[in-house]
């Protein structure tokens, strides 16, 4: 999660550098289109992200799993398991979905939804919002962009904040 929400905070810090120079030189279409040049890099990662194992094994490919797996855990610089056993399928728990409208769930998953609502409502209709948000009250898109950049960089050791097994 912590790394999912640094590539958010570095990913929105972009986006705002992108829209604090191009925006004010070259228009927003500009910037818009600058901003979807990441989708070249796609095909890129389609073909170096290696598909998942247990996919695999589902799909009834278990020595294409397995090379998966093992190369995994050379690169983590483990020993292969010496007996795989693939022969056996994996007992998979059943857990339905209406499981969480049960009596015993019902609390928590609307508390779960309700306070994600509030966080996600926030912090990105906030972030989504500022910039016009302070054009109102700004004589410039510019200076508003400004803003939104000091808050933003501001914002990244909090959610950046590496856990201790990764330093």
């Amino acid at each position: 999660m912590v790394l999912l929400e640094s590539f958010w905070a570095f990913g929105w810090l972009v986006a705002v550098i992108i829209a604090y120079l191009v925006i004010p030189v070259y228009s927003w279409n500009i910037a818009f289109f600058v901003g979807a040049l990441p989708l070249f890099y796609a095909p890129v990662l389609l073909k170096k992200i290696p598909e998942s194992p247990r996919f695999l094994e589902r799909q009834g490919r278990t020595a294409e799993a397995e090379e998966i797996v093992s190369k995994m855990e050379k690169e983590a610089g483990l020993q292969p398991s010496p007996d795989p056993q693939v022969d056996q399928p994996e007992k998979t728990v059943k857990f339905p979905v209406s499981e969480l409208f049960s009596r015993s769930y019902l609390r928590r998953t609307v508390f779960l939804w309700v306070l994600w609502f509030c966080i996600v409502f926030s912090y990105y209709g906030i972030f989504t919002w500022l910039p016009s948000l302070l054009a109102l009250k700004q004589p410039s898109l510019l200076k508003s962009f400004s803003y939104v950049l000091i808050m933003t960089i501001a914002q990244i050791p909090g959610i950046t904040a590496l856990p201790s097994w990764w330093r």
